[in-house]
C-alpha cells in the first residue's frame, strides 16, 4: 500500500468516525406522544421527551415552534433524580426556553404543546399528504446562534369531507389497477380519476367523491363486461367442442354400419 493510499485509508476512517460520534453526540429523543393524522380545527396534543442534554453542548437553550394555531407550552425541567428543576408556561407558535446547563442539574426535558389543527393551505395534494410541522426543536447554544432544528415532527391534517373523498379515490385507483391487471381496457375509468383527482386537488371534494365513484363504476362494469364475454366465448366453444363430438361419433357409427353391409353382401 503506498502512502496515498494510508492517507486515503485514513481519511475515510476519520469521516466514518466522525459519523459514528455525530450519531452519538446528539439530545436524544426517548418518547414522543405525536399524532400521525389529525382533523382540521381538532384540538391536537404533542409530548415528546429529551435526555443525553449535554452531547453537544454545556450550555444551551430549547428553542421550539409549532403551526398549532392557538398554541400553549408546559415544558419542565427534571434533574438525575426525577425531582422537578424548572418549568415554563408560554402561548402562541414559538417557545424560548430557560438555559440548560449542568449547574442546574438538569437532566431531562419534556416538552408539551396544545393546539388547534390548521387548515390546509394552498392546494390539496394526492399523490402524498398534505402535512404541517406540529413540533419543531432547535438548540441556542450560549454565545451562538439558533441553529437548524435537530428534530422536527410532520402530521397530516385533513377535513371530513377530503379524508372521504380520499377513499372514494383509493377505491377507484383500486378497481383500476384490478381491472388493468386483466387486460381490460379502461381507459373511460382513467379519464374520470384524472377529473377527480384534479376535483380533489383543488378542494372541491363533493365533485370528487362523485366522479371517484363514477371511475370505480366504470373499471367494474369493464371488467363484469369482460369476464362475461369470456364465459360466453367458454360456452360457445364448449358447444362448438360438442357438436364436433357428435359428428365424429355419429360418422364412426355410420361408417361402422357401412362396412357390416359390405361384409353381408360378399357373403
Amino acid at each position: 500500500m503506498t502512502r496515498s493510499d494510508y492517507l486515503t485509508f485514513a481519511v475515510a476512517v476519520a469521516v466514518v468516525l466522525a459519523a459514528v460520534v455525530g450519531v452519538a453526540a446528539a439530545v436524544e429523543v426517548t418518547s414522543e406522544d405525536v399524532p400521525e393524522e389529525t382533523e382540521v380545527d381538532s384540538p391536537t396534543r404533542v409530548s415528546v421527551t429529551l435526555e443525553n442534554l449535554y452531547a453537544d453542548y454545556e450550555e444551551w437553550t430549547l428553542v421550539a415552534s409549532t403551526q398549532l394555531e392557538d398554541a400553549r407550552w408546559n415544558v419542565t425541567y427534571y434533574d438525575q433524580t426525577g425531582a422537578v428543576v424548572d418549568g415554563k408556561e408560554v402561548e402562541g407558535q414559538n417557545y424560548n426556553g430557560i438555559g440548560i446547563s449542568p449547574d442546574k442539574d438538569i437532566a431531562r426535558v419534556v416538552v408539551e404543546v396544545d393546539g388547534t389543527t390548521p387548515a390546509v393551505g394552498g392546494n390539496y395534494t394526492y399523490d402524498g399528504q398534505n402535512t404541517f410541522a406540529v413540533l419543531r426543536l432547535s438548540q441556542d447554544p450560549a454565545n451562538g446562534g439558533v441553529e437548524p432544528p435537530f428534530q422536527t415532527w410532520e402530521t397530516v391534517h385533513y377535513t371530513q369531507d377530503s379524508s372521504e373523498a380520499r377513499q372514494a379515490l383509493d377505491s377507484a385507483q383500486a378497481a383500476i389497477d384490478d381491472a388493468k391487471s386483466s387486460g381490460v381496457d379502461v381507459s373511460e375509468a382513467e379519464r374520470l380519476f384524472d377529473n377527480a383527482v384534479r376535483a380533489y386537488q383543488r378542494g372541491n371534494f363533493e365533485n370528487a367523491k362523485d366522479l371517484a365513484d363514477q371511475a370505480q363504476t366504470s373499471a367494474e362494469n369493464a371488467q363484469n363486461k369482460s369476464e362475461s364475454e369470456s364465459e360466453q366465448m367458454q360456452l360457445i366453444l364448449l358447444g362448438i367442442g360438442a357438436i364436433v363430438a357428435i359428428a365424429l361419433v355419429g360418422g364412426g357409427i355410420y361408417y361402422y354400419r357401412e362396412q357390416q353391409k359390405d361384409q353381408t353382401r360378399l357373403r
